[in-house]
């Protein structure tokens, strides 16, 4: 491992990471410390930092866009504008009852996929299997596959007991999914 010093503050990285085979850097090595111009370490430090944050977003756009093909491929994602447009109108829902937003959360979608998936199965229409989440639930089989996000939600509002999930002070996040006439809300 060897160190930049740059005006009292010291960096430490590994020998590959000093320089590129191309760098035009100005210092000399002694006693196997390189000691750089100001401006060259703070490039190299930039460029480092920026290396690193490029494959940690990579890294993250690939772990999304695989569970967006997941779900999809189960047949969950059909239409990325119902959700758009639930989200806007189930916001706008709790407001006009005088509540905050919720926020709409990745992992609360994706267990609401998957509930959506367990309740399209013959015998599956049920609460049974959320216990062991500790959330709230909301399902429905609407009439049909094409029914609106308005439709979902007045079905919903119209139910005491799915009405008190959609309105709670005690949730803060949500989950919404689809997965042809059957859909599932999640309350966190």
């Amino acid at each position: 491992m060897s160190k930049i010093t740059t005006h009292h503050t010291e960096i430490r990285v590994l020998p590959s990471e000093l320089v590129s085979a191309d760098a035009n850097i100005k210092g000399s090595l002694c006693g196997g410390i390189l000691y750089l111009i100001y401006d060259t370490t703070v490039a190299m430090i930039s460029s480092f930092i920026e290396e690193r944050w490029l494959r940690v977003t990579k890294r993250r756009a690939a772990v999304e866009n695989r569970k967006i093909l997941g779900m999809r491929a189960a047949g969950v994602i059909a239409d990325y504008d119902f959700y758009k447009e639930y989200a806007v109108l189930f916001n706008q829902f709790r407001s006009a009852q005088g509540r905050q937003h919720l926020m709409f959360d990745v992992a609360l979608n994706e267990l609401a996929a998957q509930r959506a998936i367990e309740i399209s199965q013959p015998r599956g229409f049920s609460h049974a299997g959320i216990e062991k989440y500790n959330v709230g639930e909301n399902i429905a089989m609407m009439a049909s596959s094409s029914d609106s996000p308005r439709d979902l939600i007045a079905l919903w509002a119209r139910s005491p007991e799915h009405r008190t999930n959609m309105l709670s002070y005690g949730y803060h996040k949500t989950g919404i999914a689809k997965n042809g006439k059957y859909a599932v809300q999640i309350f966190d």
